[in-house]
């Protein structure tokens, strides 16, 4: 039986501050611009890169955990998960699977890759 996916193939990250996972709690948040993306944002926009603040307490070697992270040993290019071809076997599942949920684009490329990625 193949190994079941857990919450890190979402990005799942906890926190107890009320601007939680917010651009305006983000450290690569800088005077109404993301650093990462070199445009202005919201404080209270969100992505997947967020990273705890200053304000967190927390040193910054450890403001996301390398689980938190996805971090994986793998080389994790849609040509190396078991879903990988021509198309993503998992969106195609979740489309047929829960269509009010989800619309994926199943057409993918050997070299590209997701947090989703599972070893074949």
């Amino acid at each position: 039986m193949a190994k079941r996916i857990k919450r890190d193939a979402f990005l799942y990250l906890e926190g107890k501050k009320a601007d939680f996972a917010q651009c305006s709690s983000c450290c690569l948040f800088d005077d109404g611009k993301c650093t990462i993306f070199g445009t202005k944002v919201k404080g209270t926009d969100s992505c997947g890169l967020y990273i705890p603040g200053w304000y967190a307490g927390i040193s910054n070697a450890k403001r996301v955990t390398p689980e938190e992270a996805g971090y994986v040993q793998a080389q994790v290019r849609c040509e190396n998960c078991r879903y990988g071809g021509d198309t993503c076997k998992l969106y195609e599942q979740l489309n047929k699977l829960m269509p009010y949920t989800f619309d994926l684009d199943i057409k993918i490329k050997p070299k590209a890759c997701c947090n989703a990625w599972r070893k074949k």
